[in-house]
């Protein structure tokens, strides 16, 4: 099963003295700490001292083995459309991985694809249906990647469920998506740039005359109305580049050069490039859109899941599960980097 990958920006905001400030990421880890393990909220500190807290925050969680047993439902914000709560699964100093979830009060049932018989999904008292979006936040860069299952809260509830939290007051959570400047880093940042492909509507009579097309054939195409035309270059052999030895920098220009060029003929044409580092797959990304979503794609396989499952049989079939999508969620924050 393929399931798509979202890429947010993960930003903190401080209000002191009612000034925005944005929070390092060694402040932000902080903070992040300090709410995960559930330490008492002390005073705002400054960029300075975060090091030396954060150091405080690890002594103190030493001492509380208790705290590090309960990361699982840290609280629950009772909403209009169902209860949607947030689960810290795993944390290390690079990342958290977790979930936020939201129950769903509904009848599902289980089909048999050949006799299309159908029976219910039993539960058993106290046992709820959840959907879930699972997340990894990487502190280093400050992106959240996450997968969202069908009917889960959106990744920006986490905006919401943070600021109901004693002592993020003065604290604003803000998970935005990531802007198309972010997105040609992320492309330029890659080692190969495999394929360049761009989709314009069908243009103005200079552009046919440009291409050697008479005015009754221009006429003929111009008259459907939707035609489009696609053009794509991609470079010779696997590992090749079409900007071989081009440095971030250069990419970065090209890319803002063949953009403004691109727009200059169609304002509504779209654009993407196919990246990747050597010994990747390939991954497309948008480049022409202000406000992209930046995501990819993985494949789930839950045969594997099981598998390990099989190999592990006293393992918690859901701390594989859970495991498994920290992983791959990893992996594709590693593809973006």
């Amino acid at each position: 099963m393929s399931k798509t990958v979202y890429f947010y920006n993960f930003n903190i905001y401080s209000y002191d003295d009612n000034i925005q400030r944005t929070v390092s990421s060694q402040r932000a880890r902080n903070q992040l700490n300090r709410f995960i393990n559930g330490l008492p909220y002390r005073n705002r500190q400054d960029e300075q001292s975060a090091a030396a807290a954060l150091d405080e925050i690890a002594e103190e969680v030493e001492q509380q083995d208790t705290t590090l047993d309960e990361r699982i439902h840290l609280f629950t914000n009772r909403a209009e459309n169902g209860d949607i709560f947030l689960e810290v699964i795993n944390v290390t100093e690079e990342h958290v991985f977790g979930l936020i979830g939201k129950n769903i009060d509904t009848y599902l049932h289980l089909r048999n694809r050949r006799t299309r018989r159908s029976r219910e999904i039993a539960r058993e008292e106290g046992e709820q249906i959840e959907a879930t979006t699972f997340f990894v936040i990487d502190f280093e860069n400050m992106i959240c990647a996450f997968f969202r299952e069908q009917g889960a809260p959106q990744i920006e509830e986490m905006n919401k469920l943070f600021y109901r939290v004693r002592g993020f007051e003065n604290y604003q959570v803000n998970m935005a998506k990531m802007t198309n400047d972010e997105v040609l880093n992320s492309i330029a940042r890659k080692e190969i740039i495999s394929t360049l492909e761009y989709e314009i509507q069908v243009p103005h009579d200079t552009f046919f005359a440009h291409i050697n097309i008479d005015k009754n054939d221009a006429l003929r195409i111009r008259n459907q109305g939707t035609t489009k035309m696609v053009l794509k270059i991609a470079s010779v052999g696997r590992d090749q580049s079409l900007l071989q030895d081009s440095g971030y920098e250069e990419k970065i220009g090209f890319f803002n050069r063949i953009s403004d060029l691109i727009r200059g003929v169609d304002n509504n044409a779209k654009g993407r490039a196919g990246v990747k580092d050597e010994g990747e797959r390939k991954a497309e990304y948008s480049f022409l859109d202000d406000n992209i979503t930046l995501k990819t794609r993985r494949d789930i396989n839950y045969a594997e899941v099981a598998e390990m499952h099989r190999l592990e049989p006293t393992r918690p079939y859901t701390e594989i599960l859970f495991n498994y999508f920290e992983e791959q969620l990893l992996e594709a924050l590693a593809e973006l980097n």
